[in-house]
């Protein structure tokens, strides 16, 4: 059996600032058709700031929906 897995390829990266990945392969193993296609070519984003001796990141999956599959397992 084959365990869930993601492969993501860095699409920007700018250090202390910005990270962003796209997703360029899923097999995600719940059995649920259409869940790994919701996945590909989205974007996870993640915005770091620092301010006052602390770091927050905000982070964002751009592409998946709130109706998909996705949000609904």
């Amino acid at each position: 059996m084959v365990e869930s897995y993601w492969r993501f390829k860095v699409i920007q990266l700018v250090p202390n600032e910005k990270i962003v990945w796209e997703c360029i392969e899923s097999h995600q193993d719940h059995n649920i058709k259409g869940l790994d296609h919701e996945w590909l070519h989205t974007q996870l984003h993640w915005n770091i700031q620092e301010k006052d001796s602390t770091t927050s990141i905000d982070f964002l999956h751009e592409g998946v929906l709130s109706d998909g599959i996705c949000c609904d397992v």
